[in-house]
């Protein structure tokens, strides 16, 4: 899963209402969990918005990319979300 927003919107909130429409939407389409698995190191608001959302930071890439602007290959983070029991909902049409 991943969102981008451009450049030229970034500060005016729309990660924020991408990621609250996914944690609305998600369990709604049946996903128990998931997992953003490729915000790299440099991407402050991004890492502050996850981890506010309750996203855990689960794993670390290593090196994952050479970004325009650093001169060494940048560490990308995997964040993952357990959605609660109760928001999901099953295949049979109702919550369990």
């Amino acid at each position: 899963m991943r969102f981008l927003v451009p450049s030229q919107t970034r500060g005016r909130g729309w990660g924020r209402q991408l990621a609250s429409a996914f944690l609305h939407f998600a369990p709604r389409l049946g996903y128990m969990s998931c997992i953003f698995n490729l915000v790299f190191a440099t991407n402050v608001a991004s890492i502050r918005l996850w981890e506010k959302l309750g996203f855990e930071r689960v794993g670390v890439v290593k090196g994952a990319g050479s970004l325009k602007g650093y001169t060494e290959l940048v560490d990308a983070y995997i964040y993952g979300y357990q959605f609660p029991e109760t928001s999901i909902i099953r295949s049979g049409g109702g919550k369990e």
